[in-house]
């Protein structure tokens, strides 16, 4: 648990405000320490008038402990140090380039001529098969094989699906030929039903199309689609406009990624994930790339490898990744500076923000640093709460099944040979897809134990439904199919301390914690000054709440 989440509140930020009085101070509503509330930085009209009395006064209450924990965060040095500065930098660069890039976008965007015309020329409806791939051979191959049956392709997936063989195979329409990237689009229309169009490469990828129809379709009226084209151009625009914006940004700013830097990472690489083993003193500051007005280190590189949010694919180990990652990340980073350089740094609502969350950050370090130590948790107390829980602490049933998956049109006509020819797919995974996601460690098609909610609503039914040794074929999509046998039923039964141990030593760590945050803030009371113009808050409510009542009876 962060202390973010037990100070959710209704504040922007603070100690940043800017007063709009002449006399600031009447527009002070809160002093805790050093840091001053503003009424700007209240949101008076969308928070507190909806709340009774008693609600406001606890909201405030819980400002004034969260400004107190900042305050002895500060006080400790927790916002001098390296990691924690480094932290806010990035959430500064952050904000910072969306800012830069939000104003840059901004004033781009559809003329009236260009949504009128772009309408003019709807009405011709295509569909058609699109391979793409990272080698041309394959390419071809498959090229080769629409070419004698251009049919073939209203088997391929509807979603782009990235195949074992790294071809990706998609049908598409039936879509407006308007809509479809330019250079796609002119070759599609010059291209007769049943035809197969060359291999093409761009963006480092080689491309071939195969027309299956087109026909012509009435578009619906302008003033229904008005609105619709103008985001569609605009959007276009925006993001042409966006790629010649960064190829300017990295060569105006002369972006020059070191290899013999990258080579260094790259030797501290531990996995893909992002951990490093450690870097000298001689190495950590050493440049991983630079350009005029700043540089980042390889150590600072690998950290925000290593803190990217989990969904964000990585590899850590790979040269061309790091690389590639390298200059987008050197991109953000002039973007930062420009933004400075134009003063957007300034702007109320960018600056705000930016504080906020460094409020944020500094209260998890806070908590981690400070909080999380003095919670203990000891294995009598562990012991006394599962005795407490032992009738409703149970392991649910599961069941352990083997899995193999056909991904993509040709896997699945193998998986479909099989089963006609009564073979089981799981004695061929090797022509097949592992099912990483569920096998359990060192195994080819055994699934570790599973539980009902382990696989999507949809199918847990049937494969929960079987018997052991029965099997079932379940289709994900229409590119994706994974063939299920029952191996073992593993029933409900009571659980034993090491398997629900995580679950109750969360549950016990956050009553602990809450005593700790509740003690530590009841002498941080004691500690520090603050005072809270209450009266000033409360006969703000009460005018927004007169005027809105006036306003509706108005």
């Amino acid at each position: 648990m962060v202390l973010i989440l037990v100070f959710a509140l209704f504040l922007m930020s603070f100690g940043c405000g800017t007063p709009q009085s002449s006399d600031p101070g009447e527009r002070v509503v809160m002093t805790v320490a050093d840091s001053i509330v503003y009424l700007e930085d209240l949101k008076v009209e969308s928070n507190l008038s909806r709340l009774d009395s008693a609600q406001i006064s606890r909201k405030l209450h819980l400002l004034v402990d969260k400004l107190l924990i900042v305050a002895d965060a500060r006080a400790r040095g927790l916002d001098t140090l390296s990691d924690v500065r480094r932290m806010f930098h990035e959430r500064e660069r952050e904000f910072l380039q969306n800012a830069y890039l939000e104003q840059k976008l901004a004033s781009v965007a559809a003329d009236s001529d260009s949504v009128r015309s772009f309408y003019d020329d709807l009405g011709t409806v295509v569909r058609y098969g699109a391979i793409l791939t990272e080698d041309s051979a394959a390419a071809e191959s498959i090229r080769a094989l629409a070419a004698e049956d251009p049919s073939i392709v209203r088997g391929w997936p509807r979603q782009a699906q990235l195949s074992p063989s790294g071809i990706i195979l998609t049908y598409n329409g039936p879509r407006d030929a308007q809509r479809i990237r330019g250079n796609v689009s002119s070759i599609l229309l010059a291209l007769g039903p049943g035809e197969v169009s060359p291999v093409v490469g761009w963006d480092s990828m080689w491309h071939a199309f195969v027309l299956d129809t087109i026909y012509t379709r009435p578009p619906e009226p302008f003033d229904r689609m008005r609105g619709d084209i103008y985001d569609y151009i605009t959007a276009h625009l925006r993001e042409e406009y966006k790629r010649a914006l960064e190829d300017s940004l990295r060569q105006g700013r002369n972006l020059r990624v070191d290899s013999a830097a990258i080579n260094l990472l790259l030797s501290h690489s531990i996995n893909p994930r992002g951990d490093f083993e450690p870097y000298s003193e001689a190495e950590r500051n050493v440049p991983a790339y630079a350009f005029d007005g700043g540089d980042r280190s390889v150590e600072w590189l690998s950290l925000n490898i290593k803190n990217l949010p989990p969904p964000a694919p990585r590899d850590a180990t790979d040269r061309e990744w790091v690389t590639r990652y390298a200059r987008l990340l050197g991109l953000y980073d002039i973007m930062a500076v420009r933004a400075r350089e134009m003063g957007l740094d300034t702007v109320d609502r960018t600056r705000r923000l930016i504080a906020g969350k460094k409020i944020d950050n500094l209260m998890d370090v806070y908590h981690d640093s400070v909080i999380a130590p003095r919670v203990e948790i000891d294995e009598e107390s562990l012991q006394e709460l599962f005795e407490s829980r032992r009738d409703e602490l149970v392991v649910d049933e599961h069941r352990r099944f083997s899995a193999v998956a056909a991904v993509g049109s040709a896997q699945i006509g193998v998986m479909d040979s099989l089963l006609e020819a009564g073979e089981s797919p799981l004695e061929h995974p090797d022509l097949l897809t592992r099912v990483q996601a569920l096998l359990a460690e060192g195994e080819d098609v055994l699934t570790r134990p599973l539980r009902r909610r382990s696989l999507p609503a949809e199918h847990a039914g049937v494969v929960f439904d079987l018997q052991p040794g029965e099997s079932v074929v379940c289709t994900l999509g229409e590119d994706r199919r994974i063939f299920f046998r029952l191996e073992e039923i593993l029933p409900e039964r009571p659980a034993e301390l090491e398997e629900v141990r995580r679950d109750l030593e969360r549950e016990l760590f956050f009553q602990r914690e809450t005593a700790v945050l509740d003690s530590l803030v009841d002498s941080l009371r004691q500690e520090y000054d603050f005072q809270v113009n209450r009266d000033f808050i409360f006969d703000l409510v009460e005018e927004h709440r007169a005027g809105s009542g006036s306003a509706e009876e108005g």
